[in-house]
């Protein structure tokens, strides 16, 4: 480096002020000894004749502030030692500690001593202090009382339009042992009951049978018919009816509609299977087909609508939730999901599990949410209902909703071990039969 690039201010200060030795100052600033102290020598010879006035070293600057439990030590000057600082200042260490925090900033400044030019090294230390002992701070938050008496809050509510009691699969339909003839039913009584209980209760202006009201073991042609099947068929119409006669004095004035299901459509399948000349008869005097399971439960004279044509049964709640029978079937709570891929939310049988899935659609309108719903099933789940395997994902239960303009709410109602809660009241199902055979006397109930 030439002796013209070397700063001669900072060799003179790190010779005559700090008392290194050339050599040290020649490392300092990366070049020759001899080269620093020429440096050095010019920079002295400038500042002799340099107009500016005598100056002083620098005065220092310090304030030691408490706050509460807290302090701040702020000190500009030539002491470089914290201890010292502490000292100066006189504070107590008794009191006092230091929490950590120390900042510490060095920079030098020429000034002028008499004749001479000389460099004045300043410390600026910032230190953080917090009492050893803290003493209790009130809090910033005070609690907030309310206002005696406390103004009633405003609701607003939206006018009730309708209400339906949604009923999935019952599975009525028995075996019936050889030897005595003895009727073992599939349905849970107790659950039904509690549905009829419930519907005279609360009295819905709807009521919707989602399908597989019956089972019909001995029409269908996928599993191997056991003996204890046969002859079931009978027994299982009038049971169906009683049921579907207490719903009915149960609400006089609701509409009742019984969709088809899958084991429903079995009936009318066997017929076109092994009997197509049965189909479509009739009686001279009455206008609809004798084989046909609306003619055979007695459904006008219930005032009951049937909704056949399965798996297209579709019964509109309102403009986005609909009721039917379903044929979907997959794992545990997958099917609900797959129900929600549509436009429209449901509400379907078919699965006997109690499953909930909702998807948020997005439209120009803004956000709208798909849910899909299966109360469970009415039928016994212990194995009873013929199936691939006795220990079933199942579970019992029903579905209540509420009709709002533009809304609606679907409550699921479960029922545990013959018991449900709803409405804030509890049910407890009857497993009695003192009716139904009052009513059918010619079966062993």
């Amino acid at each position: 480096m030439s002796n013209s690039g070397i700063d001669g201010a900072e060799a003179y200060r790190l010779h005559f002020t700090e008392g290194k030795t050339w050599a040290e100052v020649g490392r300092a600033l990366r070049c020759h000894a001899r080269a620093a102290k020429s440096a050095s020598w010019r920079y002295e010879q400038r500042s002799k004749h340099d107009p500016r006035p005598p100056a002083t070293a620098p005065s220092a600057a310090s304030a030691f502030t408490a706050d509460g439990n807290t302090a701040t030590l702020e000190y500009t000057g030539p002491i470089k030692n914290l201890s010292e600082l502490i000292a100066a200042h006189g504070i107590d260490l008794t009191v006092w500690q230091v929490d950590g925090r120390v900042k510490h900033n060095t920079w030098t400044t020429p000034a002028k001593v008499g004749e001479k030019w000389t460099y004045f090294q300043n410390h600026q230390v910032t230190a953080y202090f917090v009492k050893r002992a803290p003493e209790p701070v009130g809090l910033a938050v005070q609690a907030v009382r309310a206002a005696t008496p406390v103004p009633p809050v405003c609701i607003e509510t939206l006018p009730i339009t309708g209400s339906a009691l949604i009923l999935p699969d019952a599975h009525i339909g028995f075996r019936k042992a050889a030897h005595n003839a003895q009727l073992t039913p599939f349905h849970d009584r107790a659950a039904l009951s509690i549905a009829v209980q419930i519907a005279q209760q609360a009295q819905p202006e709807f009521i919707v049978i989602l399908g597989d009201w019956l089972d019909l073991p001995d029409w269908s042609d996928k599993f191997t018919r056991e003996p204890e099947f046969y002859q079931t068929t009978q027994p299982a119409i009038c049971e169906a009816h009683y049921w579907l006669a207490q719903l009915r004095a149960a609400c006089p004035q609701a509409v009742i509609v019984l969709h088809e299901g899958n084991h429903e459509a079995r009936f009318l399948k066997a017929i076109l299977t092994h009997l197509p000349a049965a189909y479509g008869l009739q009686p001279v005097s009455v206008a609809l087909p004798v084989l046909t399971l609306p003619y055979l439960l007695d459904l006008a004279g219930l005032d009951i609508h049937w909704h056949g044509d399965y798996p297209n049964d579709v019964t509109w709640m309102t403009e986005t939730l609909l009721c039917g029978h379903g044929d979907i079937a997959q794992k545990p709570g997958a099917t609900a999901r797959a129900l929600t891929a549509g436009e429209v939310s449901q509400i379907v049988g078919h699965i006997h599990r109690r499953e909930v899935a909702s998807r948020t659609l997005w439209t120009r309108q803004g956000a709208r949410t798909v849910t899909a719903y299966s109360p469970g099933c009415l039928c016994r789940i212990d194995g009873a209902v013929p199936a691939n395997r006795e220990r079933q994902q199942w579970q019992q239960g029903l579905a209540w909703v509420d009709f709002a303009p533009a809304q609606q709410s679907v409550t699921l109602v479960e029922i545990e071990r013959g018991a449900a809660l709803f409405n804030r009241s509890a049910y407890v199902g009857s497993l009695s039969t003192a009716g139904l055979a009052a009513q059918f006397p010619a079966w062993r109930w």
